[in-house]
């Protein structure tokens, strides 16, 4: 078994990415490189709409009211959305205007994993590029297999792979996920484990 790893910076945060692949999968240099620059690309456009600390980011223009509703991009719509509902879902235990302005900061890094990985590493298994592929975000964790690969492993590095297999029961920190099986997992820092979801709802500001 062939392994790339790669840290990238972003978000003021590491991002590691671990890439399994046989041999007879020619998982070259040059494409690993390639992984790392689309995955890095997308991260720094992420941090550009969500940092809370560039004066030009969305979030900022957002919280300084410069922004119509046409100027939010879909991305933001979509964490604005998840955001609002954390909030309600756990009675402002997850509160986005903690700080008496909008920062999605505590939902952010995960969401981009999983974007990230639906994004660029998903295609790679389901096309059998790779046998497995895991983002870890300071602590956050997406990974998934190849569809129908028996490959499991991780104990080195205390990776946890996942499997397509049956719906199980998940908890979230935040709120009720749907429930699907699970060909990838998320796996957050607190050490729960919630399904992915791309489809989360809008919701107007309060």
């Amino acid at each position: 078994m062939i392994t790339h790893t790669f840290t990238l910076e972003a978000m003021a945060m590491p991002f590691t990415v671990k890439l399994k692949a046989t041999p007879a999968m020619g998982l070259s240099v040059q494409r690993v490189a390639t992984y790392r620059q689309l995955i890095q690309q997308e991260l720094d456009r992420l941090d550009h709409e969500f940092s809370p600390f560039r004066p030009d980011s969305l979030v900022r223009r957002f919280a300084r009211q410069e922004l119509t509703a046409a100027q939010l991009t879909r991305d933001f719509q979509t964490v604005y959305g998840w955001a609002v509902r954390a909030q309600d879902q756990t009675a402002g235990a997850f509160n986005p205007f903690f700080a008496g302005h909008y920062d999605p900061t505590g939902l952010v890094k995960g969401w981009a994993i999983q974007r990230v990985f639906e994004q660029y590493l998903r295609p790679t298994l389901t096309r059998g590029d790779l046998v497995a592929a895991a983002i870890n975000g300071a602590g956050d964790v997406h990974t998934g297999v190849a569809p129908g690969s028996a490959f499991s492993g991780g104990s080195a590095s205390k990776t946890r792979w996942t499997r397509p297999g049956p719906p199980t029961p998940i908890a979230c920190r935040t709120r009720p996920w749907p429930r699907r099986a699970p060909a990838s997992m998320v796996i957050t820092s607190s050490g729960r484990r919630r399904p992915r979801s791309n489809k989360p709802p809008w919701s107007a500001p309060p």
